[in-house]
């Protein structure tokens, strides 16, 4: 079930407002997941936070026929793109891409070289096989995570 434009507005609000930035908001299986993040990464301490304050707008809204699970958590150390922000945000890091590559599914794992845009045209990646560069157009990308580095 989706979480409505008004209250994903204010969940937003609650997160800067505690210095982080909303990435994603869904409720499924009355679980309500927050995934939170903000530059150098998220603390359990501001997770916590952004749990009190959300739960207590979501009391004042009703939030949830009956009962639900609040989570708020980090997007972790192999972070899914939720954005077109994030290919220009991680450009030049290895990331785990799954496209549609003509009529089948491909995963491979590449360095981010850029993200591209021109005017009247779709939104572009550029990637770093070991076989060499290859362009993708972002409407063919069906999940993209950053590869761990250790």
């Amino acid at each position: 079930m989706p979480v409505s434009k008004e209250v994903q507005k204010e969940l937003e609000a609650i997160a800067g407002r505690c210095g982080c930035e909303l990435l994603d908001a869904a409720y499924q299986g009355g679980v309500l997941k927050l995934v939170v993040d903000r530059e150098g990464g998220v603390t359990v301490t501001e997770c916590s936070k952004v749990s009190r304050e959300a739960s207590a707008f979501l009391d004042i809204v009703d939030f949830g026929r009956g009962h639900y699970t609040l989570e708020v958590t980090s997007p972790g150390l192999d972070r899914e793109f939720y954005s077109e922000s994030d290919y220009q945000r991680f450009s030049g890091e290895r990331v785990r891409i799954s496209w549609m590559d003509e009529n089948k599914k491909r995963t491979d794992t590449a360095r981010l070289k850029s993200y591209v845009t021109n005017p009247g045209a779709k939104p572009e990646i550029e990637l770093e096989f070991a076989e060499g560069v290859r362009t993708i157009q972002l409407d063919r990308v069906i999940k993209t995570r950053l590869e761990p580095n250790f």
